[in-house]
């Protein structure tokens, strides 16, 4: 039988697991933005088509746990998302790897056409679990 502080304990740590992959109704406004990145959508030649954005709001307490949405522009996919932590900043660390696993999976980075100050590095944190997992890119790479 858990104590008290092991069941608080254990409670936070199933919020910070849970991944919230049902779509944000849209009604929802990203409200209280507290970041804004912009890339470069470039075409296959070069040009720049258009601005693709995240933009992170504030996280937000929500029963016992933290809940930071994010909102992807200028991307068929694009909308908002969120992510859930046991504190504020965790809510906001896994936002930004969240964001990262979309940009990174997304069809438009594979083909070369994100970019961030014209590099390929999207500059945003990446969860991995060790040498098997996949680096978006072997430029990302960092070597010591």
């Amino acid at each position: 039988m858990a104590h008290v502080g092991q069941e608080q304990s254990l409670r936070s740590a199933a919020w910070a697991t849970i991944a919230c992959r049902q779509p944000v109704r849209q009604r929802h406004m990203l409200r209280h933005v507290i970041a804004k990145r912009r890339y470069d959508l470039m075409s296959s030649s070069g040009v720049r088509l258009r601005d693709v954005t995240l933009a992170f709001g504030r996280p937000v307490g929500v029963m016992g746990a933290y809940r930071c949405f994010f909102q992807f522009d200028g991307v068929p996919w694009g909308g908002i998302r969120q992510a859930m932590g046991t504190d504020a900043v965790q809510a906001l660390l896994l936002a930004m790897t969240r964001a990262a696993t979309h940009l990174y999976n997304s069809d438009e980075f594979k083909s070369g056409s994100i970019l961030l100050n014209g590099c390929r590095n999207l500059d945003l944190p990446l969860i991995t679990l060790g040498e098997k997992d996949v680096v978006p890119d072997p430029m990302l790479r960092l070597t010591v």
